[in-house]
């Protein structure tokens, strides 16, 4: 069955999705080249040179592009499109016709004449009065004859066992080859960063190719065959790029996928040499990733058996990893970050940049080595974000000059962000503040206060103080949010709201409508601030009447499943770099490995907060799954009930919503849910419903936990009355 809770989810938009969000984003996204007006009326142009098949192509987002809107009796629109590929355009109404073309530089484009665009496309466009029409404009490349482009390639795959065959075939896709490539040679065009013995090995070159499709193929054989394809465009002058990557363990190889959004971890240690302890590989940090990354630290982060402490190279094969896999991870990418642990001075990256350098970094000294180093920190993207880094260290009893060890410190981490730690036992707290300080998700607060039908004027105060029940406990609160009861033409209105420091809502001041429940309203407080969900105990509500002096609390009142939580989850690259010299002791290492699981976990608790999972098939009932995802009641007899028992998994704080429905005898016949971990019945439940209607629960999970929850219908002794059943969904 499916389950879900009250959280979100970013997923990658298809094209014409992400172009209506764009419509919403217009009026308030600046780039500091393409300033948008504030369009009210008009197209929001996209620029897809997509292809329905997978298809490699050059990166559209360089070009300069030109479009030029025409419509009978109205002046020519011209516009440009100088950085991305999307624009609002203001339009007076009616059908216009678009023409786009696409050039290497605005040079090009405003040459006389104009040299020849590189891609063009047109489609028209219906702009309706007061509104913003959003249109995407497929391009097509410009083919002439004897026209030329290049393929850019970039093939990783493990080493072991030692791969016999590694090759790559650009051939027509009528099959006849065109260019092959030998991996393993040296030979032009090929370069080969990795050894033999390395984890993985990275061959890299560019091809000069007739524009046109083409197919190319790359094979692989450690033992076993493999292979692979994909389809390549050429435009003429433009680049396509061409990444692969590859994993694989004992024989046989698998194609890396990292596109599913989430947080991905690589594990790197250092000493004398850099050791990607996941050959290559990122792991995808669910349940199972969890379990394998704490199993990889347990078993393959252990002291070396070599001395020197390759530290800066350690580093950069984290940035050259993140470099080389860049366009397989997440569309939603939010956030590239590496993490380093030394206790001493660098002694042999020189080494390891003559004999496995790195993206050309040869035979660099260590001082150097962190020049490079900070400015790559600074300065490089990772599918146009900023890395950042973070360091920590105990300074080794070796080490004597405590400026270089702090100094090479910073020269590993984004600023402010490297630590000098007295002791190992300070490392794993240091870890837990990186963890929390990632902002991996955003979770966002939903208040529904709801109260009586009191009388107009009437001043409702909600309190979150730990303190008494007296009426002077309202009036002296520092934790409150207040409003004023209106009525008129039969709605509730919640006004005049204020806020003690430290509270707020989207509604503002409002006024926020109510809606009228049975003989309850409730008022939905979105972005609530100032809630801690530990304290959901000291939660009170206070009346004050307009000819009152006093606050009156609500004893009836409980805070209940009031407050829902939404969260946001934002793809993450995280690598870990951790020192393995032989100067640690088997209890630093030991420290170290439990900081590094311990982060690990606190990512995961933090990133999968709010999620219901391991949704076990009911082990009572026999409800029926119906079309529409409901379970439907089976039919009883006088006097029955009938029953589902589910159990579900839960990771922090989080909203289990039900949605029940009920057709049957009023105040006889009921739809119940009971509490979490407790048997429900007609007279034992947490909400119940008769008659013909619906309910929303939502049912408030504070911590982690693994409960279960039972849903019923049951009958009194007699009268049957509608579809005399229940129907439940877990939205």
């Amino acid at each position: 069955m499916a389950m879900m809770n009250i959280w979100t989810l970013k997923h990658r938009f298809g094209a014409f999705a992400a172009l209506a969000l764009a419509v919403s984003l217009v009026l308030g996204c600046e780039s500091p080249i393409n300033t948008p007006i504030a369009v009210s009326q008009g197209a929001l142009v996209q620029i897809d040179q997509g292809i329905p098949a997978r298809t490699l192509l050059p990166n559209g987002e360089g070009l300069y592009y030109t479009l030029v809107f025409t419509a009978p009796g109205k002046e020519p629109v011209n516009e440009v499109l100088n950085s991305g590929v999307s624009k609002s355009i203001s339009l007076s109404a009616g059908t216009w016709a678009l023409a786009v073309k696409g050039y290497l530089s605005k040079t090009d484009a405003e040459a006389t004449p104009a040299e020849t665009a590189v891609v063009s496309g047109s489609t028209e466009v219906k702009v309706d009065p007061g509104k913003i029409t959003p249109v995407m404009v497929k391009l097509s490349p410009t083919q002439t004859a004897g026209g030329s482009g290049t393929l850019s390639y970039k093939v990783t795959f493990p080493n072991s066992p030692g791969v016999t065959t590694a090759a790559l075939t650009v051939q027509k896709i009528d099959g006849s080859p065109v260019k092959v490539v030998d991996l393993l040679s040296s030979a032009a065009p090929n370069t080969i960063t990795g050894t033999g013995s390395s984890a993985s090995r990275t061959a890299g070159g560019v091809i000069e190719l007739g524009s046109g499709y083409y197919e190319v193929l790359i094979t692989l054989n450690n033992g076993t065959a493999f292979k692979d394809s994909d389809i390549a465009h050429i435009y003429d002058n433009l680049e396509t790029p061409a990444t692969f990557t590859y994993t694989g363990a004992g024989t046989g190889f698998a194609k890396a996928d990292y596109s599913a959004e989430g947080v991905y971890i690589g594990l790197i240690s250092f000493a004398g040499t850099a050791t990607d302890l996941l050959d290559g590989n990122l792991v995808f940090l669910d349940a199972a990733g969890r379990t394998k990354l704490t199993n990889d630290l347990q078993s393959k982060y252990t002291i070396a058996t070599q001395s020197g402490t390759a530290l800066f190279y350690g580093v950069h094969k984290a940035i050259a990893n993140l470099k080389n896999n860049e366009t397989l991870y997440p569309t939603n990418l939010e956030s590239i970050n590496i993490i380093t642990f030394t206790d001493g001075l660098d002694n042999g990256s020189f080494l390891q940049s003559n004999s496995a350098p790195l993206e050309g970094q040869t035979g660099i000294t260590s001082d150097a080595y962190a020049a490079y180093i900070g400015n790559q920190i600074t300065s490089r993207t990772i599918r146009g974000k900023p890395i950042t880094a973070y360091s920590a260290g105990v300074r080794g009893s070796d080490v004597a000059d405590t400026g270089k060890f702090t100094s090479d410190l910073s020269a590993l981490a984004s600023p402010g962000k490297s630590s000098t730690l007295s002791s190992y036992g300070l490392l794993e707290n240091q870890f837990k503040e990186i963890a929390e300080g990632l902002n991996i998700t955003h979770s966002d607060t939903t208040f529904t206060m709801v109260t009586t039908g009191n009388d107009p004027g009437t001043i409702i105060r909600m309190t979150f103080d730990n303190s008494g029940t007296g009426s002077s406990a309202a009036s002296g609160s520092t934790k409150y949010f207040e409003g004023t009861l209106t009525y008129a033409g039969g709605v509730y209105s919640l006004t005049n709201i204020t806020y003690a420091d430290g509270f707020g809502s989207a509604e503002g001041a409002g006024p926020i409508t109510g809606t009228i429940n049975g003989s309850e309203i409730n008022f939905v407080l979105n972005n609530f601030q100032g809630y801690n969900r530990d304290n959901k105990d000291y939660v009170k509500q206070w009346t004050k009447k307009e000819t009152d002096t006093l606050w009156q609390r609500n004893s009836e009142y409980s805070v209940g499943s009031a407050v829902a939580y939404t969260f946001d989850r934002r793809s993450a690259i995280i690598y870990l770099v951790l020192d393995a010299s032989t100067s640690l002791a088997s209890s630093d290492i030991s420290q170290i490995r439990s900081a590094a699981v311990s982060f690990i976990n606190s990512i995961y608790s933090q990133y999968h907060e709010g999620e219901i999972s391991n949704i076990n098939s009911p082990i009572s009932g026999s409800w029926e799954l119906q079309s529409d995802g409901r379970y439907k009641s089976p039919p009883i007899g006088d006097g029955e009930t009938t029953k589902m028992k589910i159990y579900f998994t839960t990771i922090g704080t989080t909203t289990l919503q039900i949605k029940l429905d009920v057709s049957s005898e009023s105040d006889g016949d009921y739809a119940f849910v009971g509490n979490l971990d407790s048997l429900a019945s007609l007279s034992s439940y947490r909400n119940r419903i008769s008659g013909d209607t619906s309910q929303t629960i939502a049912i408030p999970i504070t911590s982690a936990s693994n409960p279960y929850i039972e849903i019923g219908y049951g009958k009194n002794g007699s009268v049957s009355a509608g579809d005399d059943c229940a129907w439940f969904k877990i939205e």
